[in-house]
């Protein structure tokens, strides 16, 4: 598993706890933060910051510790409890089907998904293929590009 998957891992498996624990707070789950730890110049871990939780995970020893905002400890995780918890995270999230199905059932809207735009030059706002009438370097097939010049 790499660090990026692990990571994952271990904000689902933060999320699951908290809200299995907090039932009546759902946005106790909701990241407030998040910031990389650095010692002596190298990663050890990450700290998460919840709205009224902070838990840090120790990269090397595997290891995640959960307090309150007054320090207090809630729960320590290792190794396969962090993959127990996000389990638990995954699984209260709807699934793909679920969320097509849900879309299918949207009242569609009448406004468009995106809108059409002309292609323009970057730096004037030309369509493209526009001459530039400031350029003496435009090319010949007439399609707005301009050749780059060999420093001498």
């Amino acid at each position: 598993m790499t660090n990026s998957q692990r990571l994952s891992a271990v904000r689902d498996a933060l999320r699951g706890w908290l809200l299995t624990h907090l039932p009546e707070k759902p946005r106790a789950a909701d990241p407030a933060g998040e910031a990389m730890l650095i010692q002596d110049g190298c990663f050890c871990g990450r700290r998460f910051r919840f709205p009224e939780h902070a838990a840090v995970w120790f990269l090397e020893e595997d290891e995640v510790k959960l307090r309150d905002l007054q320090g207090k400890l809630m729960i320590c995780l290792h190794g396969s409890q962090v993959d127990e918890w996000a389990a638990v995270w995954r699984s209260r999230q709807a699934s793909p089907m679920e969320q097509g199905a849900q879309a299918d059932r949207e009242e569609p809207s009448d406004a468009p998904a995106t809108l059409p735009m002309p292609a323009t030059t970057a730096s004037a706002g030309r369509p493209a293929g526009a001459a530039n009438p400031d350029s003496e370097d435009q090319a010949d097939s007439g399609e707005g590009v301009t050749p780059q010049r060999r420093a001498a």
